[in-house]
């Protein structure tokens, strides 16, 4: 009877123990399975939420839609009426008196040659604006960072930049509606208008030249750029490229030298007529050109460097005595980096600067005295140089 009463007790034990683990397990799997419904729950959630963001995207994108359908029928009523203003205008011959001095016209402002240019001026106001908030998002990245105001040429650059932005969104728009407004300006306005913007064109023009020098040496001597690079030296850049060209255009100006700026008829704007000395233009050539072509000289020889290394490396024969193969820094890179901007912004830039030119020289002056709008549209492509600058930067940084 004993060990009979023992075995059924120890039966009725493991009984127990087998009941207890079954609802433990049963807790666990309860309790998963309400993990599971509420992680449905938040994916369910979720779902709902992207769909409702979808449902917002295909609205957005169904009103983008209409704009563009709206903009594409803008742009061909423009397109139509540019047709019409080209059929009206093209067997229509402008002759310049007898007494026209032909540089008057090479070196002339925007011009409105008294036609209908409300095509050429929307245009040009889109490229003006567009530029404006382009300069004015580069100056606030700069100003925003520290090490842009005091390390590499983020002060040149920033200074470029201000040039660019109170050239192309403060100039053109002024000089459009004062030749809109006064045809035929005053001598002392032509004088004061062209000093002011020759001076602001060539302070540009020779602190692109400046970075050019500073990339020469970030990247030739980057051991001793280090040292030789502080802020106080790239405000002496920006000091020395304003002494530049106000020592060259006030003097000039004032004294009168080779000629003066006056009304140009039978166009309505500022022209520069020469005395027959032919002492003007060679200032005017060498603050223009000068700057830009030792600007891509420099350039070109760093590109060429940088070409001639990485074929080192590839080869086996990396010059590790100057700059160990593999061994750049952050600095060095940050510098390489910054050097291909400007690369692409010089030469973007000078498209844009001897574009016009190339244009406006003598065997393409009958075309444009034949078809006064074209001269406008010539100059549309010169307001470019006023955007390359953040444009370049800002899409390679």
């Amino acid at each position: 009877m004993f060990h009979v009463h023992r075995s059924s007790f120890a039966d009725k034990r493991v009984r127990l123990g087998g009941d207890m683990h079954a609802t433990k397990r049963f807790g666990q799997v309860t309790k998963r399975f309400g993990q599971v419904t509420k992680r449905f729950g938040q994916v369910t959630k979720r779902f709902g939420q992207v769909t409702k963001r979808f449902d917002q995207a295909t609205e957005r994108f169904g009103q983008v839609t209409k704009r563009f359908d709206q903009a594409t029928e803008r742009f061909d009523q423009a397109t139509k009426q540019f047709g019409q203003m080209a059929a009206n205008y093209s067997n229509r011959t402008v002759t310049p008196p007898a007494s026209f001095n032909i540089s008057a016209y090479i070196i002339a402002n925007f011009i409105t040659y008294n036609v209908s240019v409300k095509l050429w001026l929307h245009v040009s106001s889109y490229f003006v604006a567009v530029g404006g908030l382009l300069n004015l998002l580069l100056l606030a990245i700069i100003l925003s960072r520290k090490r842009f105001r005091t390390q590499g040429p983020g002060i040149l650059i920033a200074h470029v930049a201000l040039l660019d932005l109170i050239i192309g969104s403060a100039y053109f728009p002024f000089n459009l509606s004062q030749t809109r407004n006064d045809p035929q300006p005053s001598t002392i306005s032509c004088n004061f208008g062209q000093t002011a913007i020759s001076v602001l064109l060539s302070a540009k023009y020779y602190s692109v030249l400046f970075l050019a020098v500073n990339r020469f040496f970030a990247l030739t001597l980057p051991r001793a750029y280090r040292t030789w690079s502080s802020p106080r030296r790239s405000y002496l850049f920006v000091l020395t490229a304003w002494l530049i060209g106000t020592s060259v255009y006030v003097p000039s100006n004032l004294l009168r030298l080779g000629g003066t700026w006056a009304s140009a008829p039978p166009w309505g704007s500022c022209g520069f007529r020469g005395d027959g000395s032919g002492i003007y233009e060679p200032f005017a050539f060498a603050m223009t050109y000068i700057p830009t072509v030792l600007a891509i000289a420099i350039y070109g020889v760093l590109v060429v460097r940088d070409v001639f290394l990485r074929m080192g490396r590839f080869l086996g024969r990396g010059q590790s005595d100057i700059i160990p193969v593999g061994a750049l820094t952050t600095s060095m890179q940050r510098n390489r980096r910054w050097t291909r901007i400007l690369v692409v912004m010089t030469f973007c830039e000078a498209l844009c600067i001897f574009a016009p030119s190339l244009f406006l020289a003598k065997s393409f002056r009958k075309w444009v005295i034949a078809w006064p709008p074209l001269g406008l549209w010539i100059r549309t492509v010169g307001l470019c140089s006023f955007w390359v600058n953040p444009v370049s930067t800002l899409s390679s940084a």
